[in-house]
């Protein structure tokens, strides 16, 4: 049970809102703080106009009027728990980690994407919601010339706009617009993520998505708008805004509606699912690798169980209980001996020197062989292995 101190003393800063008790925090956020902060004490909450403010012993937090957490603020020398950091696309961590020796302060959400501020860089990092850094707070990106390709795609999608910033970083372009949007290509010039930068997207940039993909956005959430849609190599996901629920919705390359998500990359409508709960397979493995009280949380989605590690690990499996994939936010990488020995050594083998931080075994979500995903600069890579462990395909 968490203790609740002495509450906040009057506005600080000249900031309205009231003092409030902990126990009318909506439930979402006491269970936040519940999985994320077990035993730091409550200090203060304090109620504004768009949310609560709660301060606890070693961090501080905001929460919008529904409980849902908006940024994650650690105490001087500190870093936010590997479990908050968890909850953001694993890029941002590995992105950070490969070009820094710092710790990550804060994580915030914003429209589109996740802030966060390290520290050893000078300024904010702005990520998207597939974890790409958008805005640069560290001095990484460059400066980069638009391709042809580029600049008939921005002609066609975004007439009339001027070009502010165009920027390279390890694999990613960036393209920002006069009006706030932005659009992120590949290497090659291919569009990969278009942002409307906290507004709705133009009916010509919904166009990027198949006929039936808009239809189905327009008849199942009317009042709703696209905040983003991004490209991957068989879905399209649209990032939506409504009063009836918000999140992201996945399309495959037809059109067709395929799976819906709340709250961030990779979080689908979950429900409630203790540890002890989860099918006999998944609960060995849980226990084998994190140890005993090494899990935070469970949850359960309709694909199966989400198990989240103290450390940061994130495991996903099946119904059945059967592995699906295994990744990590951790500087360190996966814990030792998550990866099959044999895998590991092949892996390590090719890539010398590099983070281990994302294991698939193979499966239906692999049908190639196993996939494990090596970070440490340059980028993170996705590198295939086929059922006699040899090397086969790389991508980024």
């Amino acid at each position: 049970m968490l203790a609740c101190g002495a509450l906040l003393d009057s506005c600080r800063g000249g900031a309205a809102g009231e003092t409030v008790t902990y126990e009318e925090l909506p439930r979402p956020a006491r269970r936040f703080i519940e999985r994320h902060f077990p035993g730091e004490a409550v200090k203060g909450v304090r109620r504004g106009k768009d949310g609560d403010e709660v301060r606890l012993e070693g961090h501080r937090l905001a929460f919008s009027a529904y409980g849902s957490w908006r940024s994650v603020s650690a105490g001087e020398g500190m870093e936010a728990p590997a479990t908050v950091l968890a909850l953001a696309p694993p890029r941002v961590c590995r992105q950070v980690y490969d070009h820094e020796e710092g710790e990550i302060r804060r994580l915030a959400k914003r429209a589109g994407g996740f802030e966060a501020r390290v520290s050893s860089a000078e300024g904010t990092l702005v990520f998207g919601m597939d974890g790409e850094l958008m805005v640069d707070g560290g001095g990484w990106r460059r400066a980069v010339a638009l391709s042809p390709e580029a600049r008939l795609f921005l002609a066609r999608y975004f007439p009339g706009e001027l070009v502010v910033a165009s920027t390279a970083c390890c694999e990613t372009r960036e393209v920002v617009l006069e009006g706030g949007a932005s659009v992120s290509f590949s290497s090659g010039w291919e569009w990969t993520v278009v942002r409307g930068g906290g507004r709705g997207l133009s009916s010509r940039a919904m166009s990027l998505l198949p006929e039936a993909s808009v239809f189905f956005l327009q008849s199942r959430l009317p009042d709703g708008e696209v905040m983003e849609i991004a490209r991957e190599a068989n879905a399209y996901a649209a990032r939506v805004e409504s009063s009836r629920a918000s999140g992201e919705v996945v399309f495959d390359l037809s059109g067709e509606w395929r799976n819906a998500y709340s709250g961030g990359v990779s979080y689908r409508f979950s429900e409630e699912a203790s540890v002890s709960s989860l099918p006999a397979a998944a609960l060995a493995f849980a226990l084998e690798h994190l140890g005993e009280g090494g899990a935070a949380y469970a949850e359960g989605h309709a694909g199966g169980y989400m198990v989240m590690g103290r450390d940061g690990t994130r495991m996903d499996f099946t119904r059945e209980g059967a592995l699906r994939r295994v990744e990590t936010s951790a500087r360190e990488g996966l814990p030792p001996g998550m990866i099959p020995v044999a895998l590991g050594e092949r892996a390590r083998e090719c890539f010398p020197g590099r983070r281990l931080v994302a294991y698939y075994p193979q499966g239906s979500d692999s049908p190639g062989g196993a996939r494990v995903v090596v970070a440490g600069h340059s980028p993170s890579v996705v590198h295939e292995f086929s059922r006699a462990g040899e090397f086969t395909a790389s991508w980024p």
